[in-house]
């Protein structure tokens, strides 16, 4: 390993991490193993920007498919600021019952706060409901559709047929999203190297999701990795990148029965035991 020493003198961690892992670094496997405990699980990282998978953790979990979460919300808040319906600066009070007008229908959203003002990049950071519930209504759910296929989520998702379906879909898209860790590799891919300015927004909000919202247990000293948590139907999940500049590496986290504060903490976990 005196290689791995010389390159860590002139590479960044992320980039000796990258190198560990080609080379078959089975400190992989035993930090999946220690940070999920007793949990069943599945971990992957993957090189940037081809998108390979480096390391898969977890077996056949890898290719459970879970309902929606909020792990969307950075498509849907591309999708509103490409279409131009939303600036990123416009702020929305957060509440527990939130009544879409457009379709009629009143959500709760139990875990937030009556009145907490946040604009959009807060709203991924902090994973609004009730904020993505309102200005999701701006668009029809068939522009949304189409975003999930540029992002390579085709196979993945189905129209929403109820108002109820309509109204949730920009926040999580609900149980009209069913996808893997493995699916989410080309969805991860193009968060991370999407080159248009809404993306480097996107990106600057999920890095704020890792250092201030609910991702900051994922959050590794040097890595300045930009994450998105995600929890809804019964599992925790968590998707991230690094560095927020020029990604080079990917990591998706699933665990049923966990929250996506736990998937971020799990992936941070993993992060720390082998960079």
């Amino acid at each position: 390993m005196d290689w791995l020493k010389r390159f860590l003198v002139v590479c960044p961690a992320f980039l000796l991490l990258t190198a560990q892992l080609a080379a078959g670094d089975s400190a992989f496997d035993a930090a999946c193993t220690k940070a999920l405990g007793k949990r069943r699980g599945a971990v992957i990282l993957l090189a940037l920007p081809g998108g390979n998978v480096l390391r898969e953790y977890g077996g056949a979990m890898a290719r459970r498919k879970f309902y929606g979460s909020s792990i969307y919300k950075p498509l849907a808040a591309y999708a509103l600021l490409k279409e131009g319906v939303i600036k990123p600066e416009e702020k929305l009070a957060t509440s527990r019952r939130v009544l879409v007008e457009r379709y009629s229908v009143t959500i709760e959203s139990r875990y937030e706060e009556d009145g907490k003002q946040v604009d959009l990049a807060h709203a991924i950071a902090v994973s609004s409901n009730s904020y993505f519930y309102r200005m999701g209504a701006r668009l029809d759910p068939a522009i949304f559709l189409k975003y999930y296929r540029e992002f390579g989520l085709e196979a993945c998702v189905r129209p929403p047929a109820t108002p109820e379906e309509k109204a949730e879909f920009p926040a999580h898209g609900g149980k009209c999203v069913r996808a893997s860790a493995q699916d989410l590799v080309p969805y991860l891919k193009k968060l991370a190297l999407e080159p248009s300015s809404e993306m480097v927004f996107v990106r600057g909000a999920m890095r704020l999701a890792v250092t201030e919202g609910t991702g900051q247990g994922a959050n590794v000293e040097g890595m300045e990795l930009c994450g998105k948590t995600g929890w809804l139907n019964g599992a925790g999940l968590f998707i991230a990148f690094a560095p927020q500049g020029k990604p080079s590496l990917g990591i998706i986290v699933a665990i049923p029965g966990a929250t996506g504060s736990e998937a971020a903490t799990v992936a941070g976990e993993v992060l720390k035991a082998i960079k």
